[in-house]
């Protein structure tokens, strides 16, 4: 009786070990992780964006004089307003809104806002992602390296290599930089698990002849969205 016992008790724990053992690796559920290729052809569905919040960051690395932040535009959109904050080298440089038809400019040196002609658009900064929408293709290797949190967003990240001919193509102008004669780009591509919205992109781009004086370096430049469909007020300067 006293070997029964033993063998249901060794039995017992023989199964629950095993069955927490299937839980850890997710066999139980039947759940498959996307592809890469599964995980990009969803977030080019998208999502209709009418609001959200932009941080785009330009960088210079590896020069002669050092690394360091060349440009900031901080963007808030909603609908067909904007307002746009930029900053050269840490200080701050030019601050643009724009409401309906009418638009007002603030440069560093301004004391009072002067109102102009309309001269940029929301859809300029909305079109970010869609630039990369070929980005599979133009990339010589790709790779999935798993989950991630981001802002507390649990998301997939996304890596994509990418030739120096290519990189013009998918960065057709950066203001602060040239980007002709690179020796090619590493993106990474940030989607979000819950509805595959890409609230992250980061390139960096190798071997950029930058300026005759600073020479050669490498650029960083990094895009972060959030406040997505939130509500973003913009207000014409008081």
């Amino acid at each position: 009786m006293a070997k029964n016992r033993r063998f249901l008790s060794l039995a017992l724990a023989t199964f629950l070990f095993l069955s927490l053992l299937v839980a850890a690796t997710g066999c139980s559920s039947g759940e498959k992780e996307p592809t890469l290729q599964e995980i990009w052809e969803k977030s080019e569905s998208g999502v209709d964006i009418k609001s959200f919040s932009m941080r785009l960051s330009v960088y210079y690395l590896n020069t002669a004089f050092g690394s360091g932040i060349v440009q900031e535009n901080i963007v808030n959109v909603n609908g067909d307003d904007l307002h746009v904050q930029s900053s050269l080298f840490g200080a701050d440089f030019l601050e643009v809104i724009k409401i309906g038809d009418r638009q007002y400019r603030k440069m560093f040196n301004d004391k009072k806002w002067r109102e102009e002609q309309v001269s940029v658009r929301a859809s300029d900064y909305s079109a970010v992602g869609r630039r990369l929408s070929d980005l599979p293709n133009l990339s010589t290797g790709s790779r999935l390296e798993g989950k991630e949190n981001v802002g507390g967003e649990e998301v997939y990240h996304l890596v994509f290599e990418v030739s120096p001919e290519n990189v013009t193509s998918i960065f057709p102008s950066v203001s602060t930089v040239n980007l002709s004669g690179n020796q090619g780009a590493r993106i990474d591509v940030w989607v979000r698990v819950s509805d595959y919205m890409r609230i992250k992109y980061e390139a960096l781009v190798k071997g950029v002849s930058i300026t005759d004086k600073i020479g050669k370096g490498d650029v960083r430049i990094v895009v972060e969205l959030s406040n997505i469909n939130q509500p973003i007020s913009i207000n014409p300067p008081s």
